[in-house]
């Protein structure tokens, strides 16, 4: 799965929401597979009284329910692999949310969450929207093509960037 999410508190907020939804919703698919249909549906439904708190301590809870259902939910969970893309960045703070992210999601919900990389702002596409121009009219920065190939190297060599990757005081 790829997110491509913008560096603002309320976009990471939205994707945290979104990332949290598309789990739950894996997790009551595969326990229906196995005949455990709604169990994590009505864990959380009774949250209150199970002392539930947040989606990991119902991953926990649901782990605890039987040793298979724990494999279960550790290999789902194992198999749940999410590349971050931070876009319309304008420096390093903007690019460093995405490391935030990454690390939010994996302590939260236990996935691999893996930045892979991020897209400056780019004031010429901006125009073209506004002008109401066609895709083929706008012109591509050679840089914003060159983020696009480095993002997608690192998601088929399955790196992850690094805050070391960053140059000092980057900027569009």
């Amino acid at each position: 799965m790829i997110v491509v999410t913008l560096p603002e508190i309320t976009a990471i907020e939205n994707l945290y929401m979104f990332i949290k939804k598309v789990l739950f919703r894996k997790l009551n698919q595969v326990l229906g597979d196995h005949g455990l249909k709604g169990a994590a549906r009505k864990a959380w439904q009774h949250r209150k009284t199970k002392d539930i708190k947040n989606i990991k301590e119902l991953i926990q809870h649901i782990k605890d329910i039987a040793p298979e259902i724990k494999t279960l939910v550790e290999k789902t969970l194992a198999q749940f692999k999410l590349y971050i893309i931070m876009n319309m960045v304008k420096n390093n703070q903007q690019i460093e949310m995405g490391f935030s992210a990454k690390s939010v999601l994996h302590k939260y919900f236990e996935i691999d969450a893996r930045y892979v990389g991020y897209i400056h702002y780019n004031e010429f596409f901006w125009k073209f929207v506004k002008e109401s121009a066609t895709f083929r009219q706008m012109p591509s920065p050679a840089s914003t093509a060159a983020e696009l190939r480095h993002i997608l190297q690192y998601m088929v060599e399955d790196k992850q960037l690094k805050l070391a990757d960053i140059p000092d005081n980057e900027q569009p």
